[in-house]
């Protein structure tokens, strides 16, 4: 009986040390698979991979997970997936390096999805004392979202101070933000008044030719039609008739006209910041060669 009884607890002990080893090569195997994933950038079978290894094997691969799967999430516009996933690494790091990029991944986070007192949050919360790349870094960032918040005279000053650390940069900067300022002079609110007084006069204000144009014809076309009709027939019949269907396309032009000017604006502040990104990029890579 006791020989059966430790023959017994032998089987079961194989048995747990086989189950653990063979548990042990198959999340080891799936985090393989996982990276593969994310180096082919078939991100979302890296986002199953990596969260299935958290899920079942956290406490050996969750901290070596986070970081890749938040930038899965970023690749895939899952923008407060990705945060979550970067404030995870963060805390799953005594690498300072990791944990600084981890929260500008987490500022651009926040950026795409448009948070961007969050992202401002992020932004602060990064040490005083970095090294030069990731100082100006931090000045990008910053400076990009309070232009993203339409606070212009505080990213003028931030993308001022740095862009001043090199001659070329800054004259491209300067020349860049004076035709933005030039272009950004369209206002929404004067499109509408603009339409109010002449039909297409803000669509014309806004540049949009095409669309001032039609609307200045059909309102002069109901304009005609309503004097045809209150000269045959009679003027109440004409404002009865004609009058809805002229006030209807008459406010409806005067807000085209504010969501034209409205377009037309984020088009221009698009554009900037893509230059801007440009004249960024140009400032790294000339810092990079010193």
């Amino acid at each position: 009986m006791l020989i059966k009884n430790r023959f017994l607890t032998l089987l079961i002990w194989i048995s747990l040390l086989t189950s653990s080893v063979g548990h042990a090569q198959s999340a080891s195997e799936l985090f393989n698979f996982a990276n593969k994933c994310f180096a082919d950038k078939n991100y979302e079978a890296a986002i199953n991979s990596y969260n299935r290894l958290i899920y079942f094997d956290n406490d050996r691969f969750g901290k070596d997970c986070f970081y890749k799967l938040g930038l899965s999430y970023l690749a895939t516009q899952k923008n407060v997936e990705a945060a979550n996933n970067f404030d995870l690494a963060y805390n799953n790091t005594n690498n300072d390096s990791i944990k600084i990029e981890c929260t500008f991944l987490k500022c651009l986070s926040f950026m795409l999805e448009k948070n961007y007192e969050y992202a401002l949050l992020e932004v602060f919360n990064l040490p005083e004392q970095m090294n030069a790349r990731n100082t100006n870094k931090k000045l990008f960032y910053e400076a990009s979202i309070y232009l993203m918040k339409d606070e212009l005279k505080t990213s003028d000053s931030l993308y001022t101070a740095l862009f001043k650390q090199k001659l070329s940069n800054y004259n491209s900067y300067v020349a860049l933000h004076k035709k933005f300022n030039r272009d950004n002079r369209i206002q929404v609110k004067t499109a509408k008044i603009l339409s109010y007084i002449i039909p297409g006069a803000g669509q014309m204000y806004a540049g949009d030719v095409k669309n001032s144009l039609n609307s200045l014809i059909l309102s002069a076309s109901f304009f005609a039609l309503y004097l045809v009709v209150g000269n045959t027939v009679s003027p109440l019949e004409a404002i009865i008739g004609i009058g809805p269907w002229f006030q209807r396309y008459y406010q409806g032009g005067v807000k085209h006209a504010g969501s034209i000017a409205l377009e037309k604006k984020a088009k221009m502040k698009k554009q900037y910041y893509v230059n801007l990104i440009d004249i960024y990029s140009n400032f790294i890579n000339e810092n990079s060669k010193q």
